[in-house]
C-alpha cells in the first residue's frame, strides 16, 4: 500500500499516534471485505474472531434483547472500527453489528494480533494504547450519559 492510500487510516481510532508506514504494516495484516445492505457482519452472542475498521460504508451496532424490539446503539461510519474489545477478552459479543449500506471493511484476525503481541511487535502495542484510549473515551461518554 502506498503512503496517500493508508494515509486516512491515521483517523482510526485504534490507529492514533501510528506514522503512516506503522498504519501500512498494521493494514498488511488485514483483508478487504464488501458487505451488502442488511448482511450481519458481527453477530451478538457469537465469540471475537476478528475487529474491523470501516473504509467505506455505514453499519449499526443492535442490541437483540430476548424478545424486544432490536435497539440501534450507535451507527458507525467510514474510518469507525468494531469487534476491538476481542483482542483483551473473548467473551461473546455484547451486540449485533448490521451493514446500514454496501459497505467496504477491513478484517483484522485477533488471533493474528495475538501472535504478533507474543512476538513483542512493537506496533501491535502502540495499537493496543491506542485501543485502551478509545475504551477510556467510550467510557467516560458513558459515565457522562448516566449523569445526565
Amino acid at each position: 500500500m502506498d503512503a496517500p492510500r493508508f494515509e486516512r487510516y491515521s483517523a482510526v481510532p485504534l490507529f492514533e499516534g501510528l506514522q503512516h508506514e506503522e498504519i501500512g504494516a498494521l493494514l498488511g495484516y488485514s483483508e478487504t471485505v464488501e458487505v451488502e445492505a442488511g448482511d450481519v457482519v458481527v453477530d451478538e452472542g457469537s465469540s471475537p474472531q476478528y475487529f474491523y475498521v470501516i473504509a467505506k460504508g455505514v453499519l449499526d451496532v443492535v442490541l437483540t434483547d430476548k424478545g424486544e424490539t432490536p435497539k440501534v446503539l450507535a451507527r458507525l461510519s467510514d474510518l469507525s472500527c468494531f469487534g476491538e474489545m476481542g483482542l483483551v477478552n473473548d467473551a461473546p459479543h455484547s451486540a449485533s453489528v448490521i451493514a446500514v449500506e454496501n459497505s467496504r471493511l477491513r478484517r483484522f484476525s485477533i488471533e493474528k494480533f495475538h501472535q504478533l503481541m507474543e512476538l513483542e511487535d512493537r506496533v501491535v502495542y502502540r495499537m493496543i494504547l491506542g485501543l485502551a484510549r478509545l475504551i477510556s473515551h467510550r467510557l467516560q461518554s458513558s459515565d457522562d450519559r448516566r449523569v445526565r
